[in-house]
């Protein structure tokens, strides 16, 4: 397999299990209840209960991501000799992607050697894990790092 990782969001709704299955790191955004942030891990039961909560009522608001946390996904890949193509929640519906560009340009200093592209992927939900899962299937593939965010820009 190609010499880089993919990585993404909470927010691609693939859920816990099928992200461990393709091995895919993944920042968790956040998600605020009764005023208390809380991380979404994407785990089964929290999903579940808080679609209950919405059905009920419950309001709920998010909040995105800040460097640290791509950081904290990133840097053991990047110390490992890899590059990283990060396929992003919509930048129409959050502010996710300048805390991964905020981030890149962090890690870009202390890797210089490293490459980190990061894809606007312009959806959300649903349709943010099919982008996913279209773009890991090219990685797969054998495909370079090139030829995939090749790929990742132009489904978009």
């Amino acid at each position: 397999m190609a010499n880089y990782r993919i990585t993404s969001d909470s927010t691609v709704d693939l859920g816990i299990d099928r992200m461990r299955e393709l091995d895919i790191p993944f920042v968790k955004l956040f998600y605020i209840k009764d005023g208390v942030q809380k991380r979404d891990a994407m785990e089964d039961a929290a999903t579940k209960a808080l679609y209950d909560d919405m059905r009920k009522g419950m309001v709920y608001k998010s909040s995105q991501a800040n460097a640290e946390d791509f950081v904290e996904i990133w840097e053991p890949i990047l110390s490992a000799g890899e590059d990283v193509i990060d396929i992003c929640f919509s930048s129409g519906l959050s502010g996710n992607i300048n805390s991964a560009n905020v981030a890149r340009e962090q890690m870009l200093q202390k890797y210089p050697d490293r490459k980190i592209h990061i894809v606007d992927s312009l959806c959300a939900s649903g349709g943010e894990g099919l982008f996913l899962e279209h773009v890991i299937e090219k990685w797969k593939s054998g495909a370079s790092f090139e030829e995939c965010v090749e790929f990742a820009e132009g489904l978009k």
